[in-house]
């Protein structure tokens, strides 16, 4: 697929409340963009009749699913809660690492497909693969550029307090199961800037550097029309 395709795949990843998505907002109106969210996909995958559902009960059991579910699917079959599930899969870090195994390969597997697709429908621009486990899940590999989004872990911490409603258990639960600092800097291609600088949006100074990173990484790419 690498060449035959004629557009840019870029790898954006970061820890939870670095502004990933902020990140491809700007992208997506500086060049045509298939945005590929892993998260969004693992959920989909999820839902009844979906590659992950199956696996899923499997092996956590029944105690994942919703109790009353308002409506039940055409499968008529019970969906999974996220809530319990995550209470479930992230109790310890065993049960973290088996929910990882059982999730990200069905998920990459989606990924590969659509980029297959576009590359056969001759789509020309950026295809944007976005997670805070891209890294763990073996995405780099099939990424041209990895984007490491960098902020520091106070911005971080409030942007999932005030922004999400997060409480401090819950950050921490995540933060623990996130690469450190050093390993996303050691891993990534490109080091984008956000930190919660008084002005630094508004006076564009995150579009200018984001607009650089993406024409450097673009003019690099031979894929690249």
């Amino acid at each position: 697929m690498k060449q035959s395709r004629k557009f840019l795949i870029l790898g954006i990843t970061g820890g939870a409340g670095s502004g990933k998505s902020t990140i491809v907002e700007y992208i997506k109106k500086m060049v045509p963009t298939v945005f590929l969210h892993c998260d969004v996909i693992a959920h989909e995958l999820m839902e009844p009749g979906g590659a992950s559902y199956e696996v899923l009960v499997k092996e956590f059991g029944q105690e994942i699913l919703e109790d009353n579910p308002a409506e039940l699917p055409e499968q008529g079959l019970r969906p999974i809660s996220r809530p319990k599930l995550s209470k479930v899969a992230m109790a310890t870090e065993e049960t973290r690492k088996r929910l990882n195994e059982l999730t990200h390969p069905l998920v990459q597997q989606e990924v590969e497909q659509e980029l297959e697709r576009l590359a056969k429908e001759g789509f020309r621009g950026v295809a944007i693969i976005e997670a805070a486990l891209l890294i763990e899940a073996g995405y780099k590999s099939i990424c041209d550029f990895l984007w490491y989004v960098h902020a520091p872990l106070g911005d971080r911490i409030r942007r999932m307090k005030e922004k999400r409603g997060y409480s401090d258990e819950k950050i921490t639960n995540i933060l623990a199961g996130q690469l450190s600092e050093e390993e996303f800097f050691s891993n990534a291609d490109v080091v984008i800037e956000n930190p919660d600088v008084k002005g630094y949006k508004s006076n564009k100074r995150l579009e200018k550097q984001i607009r650089a990173c993406l024409k450097e990484c673009m003019e690099k790419t031979e894929e690249i029309c």
